[in-house]
């Protein structure tokens, strides 16, 4: 059955995309040879003046290529080459087309549904937030193949198309229209009439100019930039250096989109078209590992937001109507914010009014941060501001049917929390704990009902970080789960299934590598190559800037419950513990190891130097300790299932910590070495500095049949 339909009225086509048993439009090898067939077909008709193509998916237009056809694409240069030249050939016939054409777009519309758009003659968009278009290609490791690097400049400039393509990022309806990327907007609830009415306008001489009235005109210093040889070479230049800029150089899509932009641009577009599916190959041929990485990344993200990895048969989710949250500090506010911000009424309680002031002044300041970036308008801010409501007793939760609690780690405050709920709240309510090392066993075992107790770990700042572990215990019901996994998605963010143990999964695998760097100051390394190291690894920051910004008080108190729970292998460093005892707990406070930032704290330098350390390690050591201990770690809750999959163990620390994406994850980066490598390196490590560097049973194994995590 053809994904395409085609019907025909006064002189006005309408081809419609519906892929059968899909819930979006995407395009495969064998859909776009269907739609060429269809493109031929088109270029006889006698009896259509003008062609509307539409989406019959709901707020969907073309989500862009299939990316699980991208696998054998990146193992077979051929397959990729032949690809390529399909969508482009197609969407060149779809150019040719002897009448004007129009992508009415509904929704989202990204990648080779936007190069598919920018084939045709106009475009118009649906004025909804749910329309998205761009061409978000380098943040998969690969560059538009399909037109895009040559039409997106052509149609909107120079400037405004290098912009869109070497960043990936998408743009709302109204930018489109603002950038010329669209040529008008219309009421989604009016989509048929209004798409007719274009058609119709566009059909004219006159309509059609001034269809295209919008589009882009280079004023003087656009034109000083984009419209002679020596402005380009500027522009080119200044792009060059703010990508290498932001990428450290780690991510090479970006500069060869540019490359290609600049090799190509002011070419006949078939000569252009060449230049870009050859530099698609060659990205390809060159940085495969990188692509890999990073389109698993992405349908590794799609997979976790089904069921977070969860592997049974689970009932629908239901979302709250009402929430709460109890603790207004940073990551109790940021939690109400989340509610607030999908406009969920939530009840706000801590212990004062100061923390209670401190928590809405999070949130408003978060909602005034979204409307001034224009992500919401400040009426609607206001709005979703008055979804909070605040108390210092519990008077209002009886209407909470889901709640997060975010106390201090202590096992008893907390379960005098869940005592006091479990009188006030509804007999189904669902209460989560955010708490990041205690176990849900523990801290369940005074409850009334714990088949309505669930782990909800947030990481700091809870509303941008995309993780959420989800962890039931042993008697957390399964529509509990479901109701979890259900909210974690409306929120916004990647949900994984992890089993109840301390520190659940991300924890407990980074501070193995946070111990180590404690490990490595005390032996006398300075705090400078340690967080040079890690940032040249790809770190978002350094161990010292990290544990400044999560709080050294906090570290010190989870690394002590996980010394509890694991025993020598979590030992707590000296240096932590005198850190957290002179009361040097970072950022909050304004000093830990570091005054300012670039700044060092004399104090913490003191500290440092007291343990008169006279083995320091250099650069390659440092990321060889760090990772080596997290590798293993990780490697460990892999036996012991706290996930079912090496995949989920990766995506998790990316989303959680902020691991390099373009490293796949330590387990992935561990494929890369060598497993052999790493057992070999884990056994001097622990001839040298103990027990901690034990390789697993599982590393041993994959290391002597030459092995993979990935299999």
């Amino acid at each position: 059955m053809s994904p395409f339909s085609l019907t025909v009225e006064d002189g006005i086509g309408t081809l419609t995309f519906d892929l059968p048993g899909e819930k979006v439009n995407k395009f495969s090898n064998d859909t776009l040879l269907e739609l060429t067939k269809v493109a031929d077909e088109l270029k006889e008709r006698k009896d259509i003046k003008v062609l509307l193509f539409v989406s019959a998916k709901k707020d969907i237009f073309i989500a862009g290529a299939d990316l699980k056809q991208f696998e054998p694409a990146l193992k077979d240069t051929n397959f990729g080459r032949q690809f390529i030249q399909n969508g482009q050939n197609t969407f060149q016939k779809l150019a040719e087309l002897p009448f004007p054409t129009v992508a009415v777009i509904n929704g989202a519309c990204l990648g080779g549904g936007t190069e598919l758009a920018l084939a045709l003659t106009y475009r118009i968009a649906a004025d909804s937030p749910k329309t998205l278009i761009g061409l978000p290609e380098t943040q998969l490791g690969i560059i538009p193949g399909w037109g895009g690097t040559q039409r997106m400049p052509r149609l909107i400039g120079l400037q405004n198309g290098i912009e869109l393509i070497v960043s990936g990022k998408p743009v709302k309806a109204t930018k489109a229209l603002k950038l010329g990327l669209v040529d008008a907007l219309y009421a989604p609830e009016f989509q048929k009439e209004k798409a007719l009415e274009f058609a119709k306008l566009v059909a004219t001489e006159g309509g059609a100019k001034k269809a295209k009235s919008r589009r882009h005109k280079p004023g003087l210093v656009n034109w000083l930039l984009e419209g002679n040889p020596l402005g380009r070479k500027l522009l080119y230049g200044l792009s060059k250096n703010a990508i290498l800029k932001q990428t450290k150089g780690n991510y090479p899509a970006p500069i060869l989109a540019l490359e290609t932009i600049e090799k190509s641009y002011g070419l006949p577009i078939k000569e252009g078209l060449k230049v870009e599916a050859q530099a698609f190959t060659d990205n390809v041929e060159r940085n495969t590992r990188i692509a890999r990485y990073l389109i698993g990344i992405f349908l590794g993200q799609e997979e976790l937001k089904k069921q977070g990895g969860y592997e049974g048969d689970l009932p629908k989710g239901v979302l709250p109507k009402n929430a709460g949250v109890i603790g207004a500090g940073t990551m109790g506010g940021g939690i109400a914010y989340l509610f607030a911000n999908q406009s969920i009424p939530v009840r706000l309680k801590d212990i004062n009014w100061e923390a209670i002031g401190k928590g809405i002044s999070t949130i408003s300041e978060l909602l005034r941060k979204a409307a001034k970036k224009k992500k919401i308008g400040f009426n609607e801010a206001s709005l979703r501001f008055h979804q909070l409501s605040w108390t210092l007793d519990y008077n209002g939760f009886e209407k909470s049917d889901f709640i997060v609690e975010s106390a201090v780690e202590n096992v008893e405050l907390k379960q005098k929390i869940y005592a006091d709920l479990e009188n006030v709240i509804p007999a189904k309510s669902i209460i989560a704990t955010n708490t990041s090392s205690l176990t849900i066993k523990e801290l369940s075992e005074k409850l009334k009902n714990p088949d309505r107790f669930i782990g909800m770990h947030f990481f700091n700042p809870a509303p941008i970080m995309p993780l959420v572990e989800i962890v039931p215990g042993a008697a957390t019901s399964k529509q509990a789960l479901a109701d979890t996994l259900e909210l974690a998605r409306k929120l916004g963010k990647t949900p994984v299934v992890t089993a109840d143990c301390h520190g659940f999964l991300v924890n407990r695998v980074f501070m193995m590598g946070a111990n180590e760097s404690f490990y490595l100051l005390e032996e006398g390394t300075p705090i400078e190559t340690v967080d040079k190291a890690l940032l040249k690894f790809g770190m978002p920051l350094g161990a010292a800037e990290l544990a400044d910004e999560v709080g050294i008080d906090v570290t010190y108190k989870v690394a002590k419950v996980f010394e509890k729970g694991y025993g020598e292998r979590f030992h707590v460093p000296a240096l932590l513990q005198k850190l957290y005892d002179a009361h040097l707990y970072g950022k909050k406070i304004g000093k830990g190891f570091y005054l300012a930032k670039g700044k060092f704290n004399p104090e913490a330098i003191s500290l440092v130097k007291s343990f008169n350390g006279h083995k320091p390690s250099d650069e390659k050591q440092v990321v060889e300790r760090y990772l080596y201990a997290m590798i293993n770690e990780a490697s460990r809750c892999l036996e012991e299932k706290v996930v079912a999959k090496a995949h989920y163990v990766d995506l998790a620390m990316i989303f959680g910590t902020g691991f390099p994406p373009f490293r796949g994850g330590p387990l992935a980066y561990a494929d890369t070495i060598g497993l052999k490598t790493i057992y070999e390196g884990l056994k001097k490590l622990e001839a040298t500095h103990g027990a901690r560097f034990k390789p697993t049973y599982q590393i041993e194994e994959l290391a002597q049949r030459d092995g993979k995590f990935y299999g």
